[in-house]
């Protein structure tokens, strides 16, 4: 692994090359796993993953572009989910229904949430899966946002 890959509100950023979100197409990554987290191996084999399985490939004024990425470590991770959140619910790069699923239960904040309900209201995104997605807590609590929003 040679080079940086940096990711921010406006672009990508790989070495010294800058790719601006509004210049990109067909984006989609892929996070397996971070250095150092353990493996389901309990006999042989690793028992940490090295943090390579990782990967973005987008299209750039025709230029296709794909490479493999190492997350450090977990904050590394994190990080990645909480930008990729962002990017996804303040619309930076054009709605998909894909890319909802780039992050996972565990990395969705009010702001992504709240994404996901305008998404219904707007009709771009079925009620059930909608608020499957949203998450809730309770069946009162579905109820609720059923009757307000779908």
């Amino acid at each position: 692994m040679i080079g940086s890959l940096k990711i921010n509100l406006d672009s990508i950023s790989i070495d010294d090359n800058e790719y601006p979100f509004s210049n990109i197409e067909n984006f989609k990554i892929s996070v397996s796993n971070h250095k150092g987290q353990r493996t389901n191996n309990s006999r042989s084999g690793p028992f940490y993953y090295q943090g390579v399985k990782n990967s973005i490939s987008f299209t750039h004024q025709s230029e296709e572009i794909e490479l493999s990425f190492l997350l450090n470590s977990e904050v590394h991770l994190k990080d990645l989910y909480r930008i990729l959140a962002l990017i996804i619910s303040n619309e930076i790069i054009p709605y998909k229904r894909n890319h909802l699923n780039l992050i996972p239960e565990g990395h969705r904040d009010s702001n992504f949430k709240n994404f996901v309900l305008k998404l219904i209201v707007e009709k771009k995104l079925e009620c059930t899966e909608g608020l499957l997605i949203h998450g809730y807590s309770s069946d009162e609590e579905a109820k609720q946002l059923r009757a307000k929003y779908c």
